[in-house]
């Protein structure tokens, strides 16, 4: 990886976003300004700010890869392959600055994600273990607490939740992932719409909601949910583990929209 990014030790250099675009803009690793002018209309500018891009979530930056338009049409796998690229080195940057090690560092590559689950027999990610995750979520709660989106508190309160399942049940790592994943890719901005909708009736809505920083109560809200955590883990890894731990541990409502859809 050092060949692409560079040295650990040397990430300490690139303070903005430009850095980091003037590091590809050498041979084929070119970013072209058009590509990455398309690429902001659709997730929006980070600016000049490496925290903003490190902390953008993989499914926005593959959504964005393909909805982006530039004169010459939808990007090329190449050109999606360098907006990629830029990501992946700002997620390094953020990651060093957390003081997290190279080797604790896992380095996420947004389109190998559905290889490497057909690759292993139980649908699982090989890199994303209970070790890499942890690494992960430091980087990504120190981005929170840098743009004080959370507090540290309730950014805590999620991952005692997730901690938590991972002693309950120690052999089911593909699921608490997934359901962390799940969690964080769509049900946050669910529970966030449902609390304004709620709060704009008048209907009751958690005490410590603030309309203007609501994601420290959402978090919390999150970590509490207990219908959620019991439906995408503690059901399947029950299960699981009653049948022996054969085959992949699967979630009723996947399994039902499969049954439909075959």
């Amino acid at each position: 990886m050092a060949a692409l990014f560079g040295p650990w030790a040397d990430l300490s250099q690139f303070q903005t976003v430009d850095d980091v675009l003037d590091h590809f803009r050498v041979d084929h690793f070119r970013v072209d300004e058009a590509v990455w002018l398309a690429f902001e209309r659709q997730v929006g500018s980070p600016g000049s700010d490496l925290r903003l891009l490190a902390s953008l979530p993989q499914v926005a930056l593959v959504t964005g890869c393909n909805n982006a338009l530039t004169d010459n049409g939808p990007f090329s796998p190449i050109e999606a392959t360098q907006v990629g690229l830029v990501w992946r080195l700002a997620k390094r940057i953020m990651a060093a600055r957390s003081n997290v090690t190279e080797e604790n560092f896992i380095d996420v590559d947004p389109w190998m994600e559905q290889q490497s689950r057909d690759n292993d027999p139980r649908g699982e990610q090989q890199q994303s273990t209970h070790s890499a995750w942890k690494a992960s979520w430091h980087v990504f709660r120190a981005a929170c607490l840098m743009l004080n989106i959370c507090s540290k508190a309730d950014l805590e309160a999620y991952s005692h939740q997730i901690e938590k399942l991972m002693v309950q049940w120690p052999k089911t790592w593909w699921l608490i992932y997934t359901a962390n994943d799940s969690a964080r890719a769509g049900r946050l901005e669910k529970l966030r719409r449902r609390f304004t909708i709620d709060a704009g009736q008048g209907r009751q809505v958690p005490r410590d909601l603030d309309p203007i920083r609501p994601w420290s109560c959402i978090f919390t809200q999150l970590a509490a949910d207990t219908d959620y955590w019991t439906e995408r883990v503690h059901h399947p890894a029950a299960a699981w583990t009653a049948a022996g731990g054969r085959g992949a541990p699967t979630v009723a409502s996947e399994a039902a929209v499969l049954d439909v859809i075959q």
